[in-house]
């Protein structure tokens, strides 16, 4: 089990850089906060992930299948 302490040794320059720079620096965000202010967290709610599951349980998602160009538009209207 990774300890927050060893992945704050862990975050440095170096280690956000090997598979996914932007995935390192954010973990090592993460880790340097909570290590600063503990008292912020939170525990999620027992009921949020089954909500989360009735809302979009359902909905195949292909991670490998291109977006339409309707999907890729910055353009994005929100519903009121």
């Amino acid at each position: 089990m990774l300890i927050l302490k060893d992945l704050i040794e862990h975050c440095s320059a170096e280690a956000s850089q090997v598979d996914d720079p932007v995935l390192g620096q954010f973990l090592c965000f993460l880790a340097n906060d909570i290590a600063r202010r503990p008292e912020r967290l939170q525990f999620v709610d027992p009921g949020l992930p089954q909500r989360l599951h009735s809302l979009v349980g359902a909905v195949d998602v292909d991670l490998d299948t291109a977006l339409s160009a309707d999907d890729e538009s910055s353009d994005v209207t929100r519903p009121p």
